[in-house]
């Protein structure tokens, strides 16, 4: 075999083991000097690279511990939805679709109006109608309030809901609108918001930038603040050059979402809710992307009032309004109106109302709802609008569930901080802002005269029966 280059040893067999010689070794082989004391014949380690491994455990495990407490916060807030990039929460409808398949027997109803004026609480007791299809809660949207504003990127949220970022600086706003992300933000819930919004740029959707991202930094925005801006930032219409048919697919299909696609084909649902308190702003620009393609027989639907080419459109519009001053304390207890006066709250709501009193005439659809007739008769208010919408009354009993949680007076709980702390400027309040009010149907000079009320209630029940149950 030698002598045959072509033949190899023969391979050793297999689960025959080698015999070791001392040491451990196999026999030809020296035995390894032992290193250390061990007696395995490993080294061990030392004191200061132990101090090391555990210093770096403990590090890894502490930045793991602060992301997931970063993490849970928006996670126990807005649910796992949150996280998810704005594309994935979507419908794949078509415009035909829409208008042929879904709104040409059912109707889209937007709320708005002030923030903090109750849209919330008239929202909820509305989606509680069987006919009427509403977006989940907000863990199950993942948005602020469950508010359609949030869900859509065609028109503007006018910096509500982003008052984090009003806390950067023009440089590093400019940075995340080219897309570089160099700046170091810090807070519970901005790492995942910061996240998502890169996510849905690297998915191709850059070109959408909501319009209140690229607007002029010194103009107004924010609760509170956003009416104020420029007519031509904050009022659209029907003449917006965002009204087309790619823009009604991409509302409608966030909105659908979260309709959800059963309810959206179900005989049973005739109404679709949406609510944003920004939608009083915004009214002719929906009511016109809604109504885009809308036909009957050989007339389609226009935007002129007051015949609109004769052709019912889909769009119905709810506005809510609230006492001023019970609205503007409101807002002051928010962390995004921090700052603000209660003279440029009201400059604020009067600029919000005006805004919608214009657009009523030319909408072809739309009621008011104030807060405070709502609250006093709940139930009346509720049959009001089901007959708005064109739905069937409640069942009564049904009716009357729905309305047990509803608070009498929610402006009460304003009354003494009114009085104890803006009373002294109520003057120079009435001054500029009175006139105004009265116009739109409130009246400032009644809370001055709640403060009258309290302070003989106070003098009242200080004496000899402080007791108020006591005659």
């Amino acid at each position: 075999h030698r002598e045959n280059a072509s033949c190899k040893p023969p391979r050793p067999r297999k689960g025959k083991k080698r015999e070791k010689g001392e040491g451990g070794a196999t026999e030809g082989e020296a035995s390894p000097e032992r290193e250390g004391p061990g007696q395995d014949g490993k080294q061990e380690p030392s004191r200061r690279s132990r101090l090391l491994q555990l210093a770096s455990s403990a590090t890894l495990a502490m930045i793991c511990t602060i992301s997931l407490k970063r993490l849970s916060r928006p996670y126990e807030v807005y649910g796992w939805r949150f996280f998810l990039p704005a594309s994935f929460k979507q419908l794949g409808l078509s415009a035909a679709e829409w208008q042929d398949e879904v709104l040409a027997r059912r109707r889209v109803a937007f709320i708005g109006g002030h923030h903090r004026s109750g849209t919330t609480v008239l929202w909820d007791k509305l989606s509680g109608h069987p006919s009427i299809a509403a977006f989940g809660s907000q863990r199950l949207t993942g948005v602020d309030f469950s508010e359609g504003v949030f869900v859509q990127d065609v028109y503007p949220t006018f910096g509500v809901g982003d008052d984090f970022e009003r806390e950067l600086s023009a440089a590093q706003r400019e940075n995340r609108r080219r897309g570089r992300e160099e700046d170091k933000v810090v807070g519970v819930g901005q790492f995942a918001r910061l996240f998502v919004r890169n996510l849905r740029e690297v998915l191709g959707e850059l070109a959408w930038v909501r319009r209140d991202e690229r607007a002029d930094d010194d103009e107004p925005r924010g609760m509170g603040r956003y009416a104020l801006a420029s007519e031509s930032v904050v009022h659209w219409t029907e003449a917006h050059a965002l009204v087309s048919a790619e823009s009604q697919t991409r509302i409608l299909n966030r909105f659908g979402y979260h309709w959800t696609e059963a309810k959206l084909r179900s005989n049973e649902t005739k109404v679709l809710l949406e609510k944003s308190p920004t939608n009083a702003l915004v009214s002719r620009f929906l009511q016109a992307v809604v109504n885009l393609g809308r036909c009957e027989a050989s007339a389609c639907w226009t935007p002129d009032p007051p015949t609109f080419n004769g052709v019912r459109g889909a769009a119905a519009f709810i506005f809510v309004q609230r006492h001023p001053i019970a609205t503007s304390l409101a807002h002051l207890e928010w962390r995004d109106c921090a700052g603000l006066t209660l003279h440029a709250l009201l400059a604020h709501w009067v600029a919000v109302s005006f805004y919608m009193r214009l657009d009523a005439p030319k909408l072809q659809d739309v009621t008011f709802v104030s807060l405070e007739a709502f609250a006093a008769d709940p139930a009346d208010t509720l049959r009001a609008l089901f007959a708005f919408l064109r739905l069937a009354p409640l069942d009564p009993d049904d009716l009357a569930r729905a309305v047990l949680d509803v608070d009498p007076d929610p402006n009460e709980k304003y009354y003494r901080p009114y009085c104890d702390s803006h009373l002294a400027n109520h003057s120079d309040l009435a001054r500029d802002w009175a006139d105004p009010v009265s116009r739109l149907g409130y009246d400032l000079d009644e809370w001055a005269a709640r403060c009258a009320f309290l302070d003989a209630a106070d003098v009242e029940f200080s004496g000899d029966h402080p007791d108020p149950a006591v005659p």
